[in-house]
């Protein structure tokens, strides 16, 4: 099958440039209907689908499917007079939400999403709120992947949907404390939280009221219940400041009160116990410290916990207890404090590096629950008791047909980059199959923005290739916050190349270490994490045989320069304003799409979603044209857009994994060739 070719259509753009493949940006967005760009969209997908065998494809799908536990459930949490839980069914690509009350063996199905998604090619389910009462249930859903939400309603003791008729909603819904009705955020034209609306069930949606609107278009607004249902918090955030409001959550149309002005370079966090509120602030240091805030006198602010060389990264309050998940030099630990007795404990927790999950169940819970794991490790959940400090594993993820985690090694090793900073990379390898000698194939996945640290967690479907003697690793570079808020920004701004030369560095220690050889690395990045692998194949293309980039953030400038796009003005407290001359040239710099030249380039799969509001179809697409259009190499380039689905991929689990099998096939046929692996 020949590649398809687009069409150069000359575009100046509003700062001049020209852009030869702009027509690919449907005006209509996100309803695509232009004949012509759907027409080059599914070429793409034909050339994709000819260039990976689908057999393979096929067998490393069925591959990752044994790996999962198909029937599966959660560990059952008390909340008010019954458990709840959620499960899933072998065969079934969605999960059911359930409840028993205390000593009672009969199951009430809350929601069923394989009902809801019956005849949708799309089905996201974001998110599940039971009443006060807890007679009802409010959920969100998504058809599209658009993200733009429907409220449902349901009465728990017929079945039936009581209400649907506030739609267009982004990010979370929360009840107010009597049941009577719930908080929303719409999404609007641009796809903006910047309103705070509050819906009575049972009325109209023109009655709603507006509670709260955010005027500055680089913040966005977001709605959380305290964790003892006293206090629903208004949030406005950015990427450098946040601002909490509260009321009472049984009087919904109170006057919002401020907890603490924002001020630029502090951001915090708001938790609620007893007759305080205790904030995780960064104003005097960047790993944060506690502030104590008495509800009757928000001026009144006591020091709870200094900052020190722990980076505190969250905070979760409990009736009796504060409890902190903080990180040293990548390290999570948990520290627990007692408010009644002031005195602190520390949960033991063994390995080099691990990943732990806070599951903040219910308020006046007896014992913190979380999940512990690590690459090789499968992920645990465990209750540690507050009071006699015993801890109980409750379930253990089952990998079927065995696992056995003696089989491979975990290191954790450290780049030194040119300006004298150390990189941690976490590595798993299968000691059967690594060589150790620079002749692996090495896998190095990165994301390097917004402050988001990439978990070292269990994920059974990376052994598809550890186990063909791949070396698996994570490179936690600048721009997360593995290592603290100064972290995420030595990497902000007039320093984001330092992500790029943090992730080239890593792989140039590999290399040194012997775990691989130039040539023989794929890199892998999604998003944010996309925009990483383009800049790093056109600065360093020759260490690279391969590199995957899913939905990549790769057109950066002309985003940035677009504030009609959902996030844009948002996005200025991280990469820039380029309407600021430094910022604009600095972007354009390393603008992955601006920076396409003639040179060899690696093999090269890219995935984008038709309805994707966070990075736009138009950006992978507009790359791989440009690209394939100047590069001076016959290696692969491959473009894979789901018509159906959004930022996420697709929804249910199977779909999920096989669109993981098709870059999986895509790497392992470049390395050892269709016939090898199926022998």
């Amino acid at each position: 099958m020949t590649k398809p070719i687009a069409l150069r259509k000359e575009y100046k753009t509003i700062d001049g440039r020209i852009d030869y493949y702009h027509w690919l940006r449907d005006p209509n967005w996100p309803d695509v209907k232009d004949p012509e760009i759907l027409s080059y969209l599914n070429q793409e997908n034909a050339y994709t689908d000819a260039h990976i065998s689908k057999d393979l494809v096929d067998k490393i799908f069925i591959e990752m499917r044994g790996k999962l536990e198909e029937a599966d459930k959660t560990v059952p949490y008390l909340n008010g007079w019954y458990y709840y839980y959620s499960y899933i069914l072998e065969g079934q690509q969605y999960w059911i939400h359930a409840r028993k009350k205390e000593n009672n063996e009969r199951e009430e199905i809350l929601l069923d999403e394989n009902q809801l998604a019956l005849n949708e090619k799309y089905l996201r389910v974001s998110t599940l709120k039971i009443s006060p009462d807890h007679k009802k249930i409010a959920y969100l859903a998504d058809y599209g992947g658009d993200e733009r939400y429907m409220v449902y309603v349901k009465d728990i003791e017929s079945g039936e949907i009581i209400e649907n008729n506030v739609d267009d909603v982004i990010g979370n819904i929360e009840w107010d404390g009597l049941g009577k009705g719930f908080f929303y955020t719409p999404a609007g034209k641009f796809w903006r939280a910047d309103r705070i609306y509050y819906h009575e069930v049972g009325k109209e949606k023109k009655d709603d009221k507006l509670l709260y609107q955010e005027k500055d278009n680089t913040f966005s607004v977001a709605i959380e219940k305290s964790s003892s249902k006293n206090y629903i918090f208004f949030m406005s955030k950015s990427a450098t400041a946040s601002e909490y409001h509260f009321i009472d959550s049984r009087n919904p149309h109170q006057l919002p009160q401020v907890i603490h002005s924002r001020t630029n370079n502090h951001i915090y966090e708001v938790v609620h116990t007893r007759d305080s509120f205790f904030l995780r602030i960064n104003d005097v240091a960047p790993n944060f410290r506690v502030i104590q805030v008495s509800i009757n006198d928000l001026k009144n602010w006591q020091e709870f916990v200094p900052s020190s060389d722990y980076y505190i990264q969250d905070i979760y309050a409990y009736e009796d207890y504060l409890v902190l998940l903080t990180r040293l030099k990548g390290r999570a630990k948990i520290e627990i404090i007692n408010l009644l007795e002031n005195k602190i404990q520390r949960i033991d927790v063994e390995g080099e590096f691990y990943e732990i999950f806070i599951i903040h169940n219910t308020f006046n819970d007896r014992a913190l629950r979380y999940l512990y794991s690590s690459l090789k490790t499968p992920r645990t959940t465990i209750d540690y008791d507050f009071v006699t400090g015993e801890k109980k594993v409750l379930k253990v993820q089952r990998i079927p047909g065995g696992f056995d985690p003696s089989k491979y090694i975990l290191r954790r090793i450290w780049a030194e980059t040119s300006d004298n900073i150390s990189i941690p990379i976490s590595i798993i390898y299968n000691k059967e199959k690594a060589k150790l000698d620079g002749s692996d194939p090495l896998y190095l996945y990165g994301y390097g923005s917004y402050g988001y640290a990439v978990p070292a967690s269990f994920r059974s479907h990376i052994f598809s290739l550890v186990d063909r003697g791949f070396t698996y690793a994570i490179a936690h570079i600048r721009g997360g916050d593995e290592l603290g808020k100064s972290w995420h920004e030595a990497a902000k701004f007039l320093n984001k190349k330092n992500t790029f030369t943090d992730f080239i560095e890593s792989a140039e220690k590999l290399i040194e270490d012997k775990y691989t050889a130039p040539g023989k690395i794929v890199i892998s990045g999604g998003s944010a994490g996309g925009m990483l692998v383009g800049a790093c194949i056109n600065m360093r293309p020759e260490l690279y045989k391969a590199a995957v980039a899913h939905v990549p953030f790769v057109d950066v400038l002309s985003t940035m320069l677009d504030e009609s796009l959902p996030l844009t003005p948002g996005e200025f407290k991280e990469w820039g304003n380029p309407k600021e001359k430094e910022f604009y040239e600095y972007i354009k710099s390393y603008s992955p799409y601006d920076n396409v030249v003639p040179q060899r380039y690696p093999h090269l799969f890219v995935t984008a979603g038709l309805t994707d509001p966070r990075v736009t179809y138009w950006e992978p697409a507009k790359w791989v044209a440009l690209l394939r259009h100047t590069k001076k190499d016959d290696n692969m380039l491959l473009l894979k857009t789901d018509m159906s689905s959004g930022h996420g991929g697709p929804s249910g689990r199977f779909e999920f994994l096989r669109e993981l099998a098709l870059e999986y096939a895509f790497i392992l046929g470049l390395y050892y060739g269709e016939q090898h692996i199926n022998n």
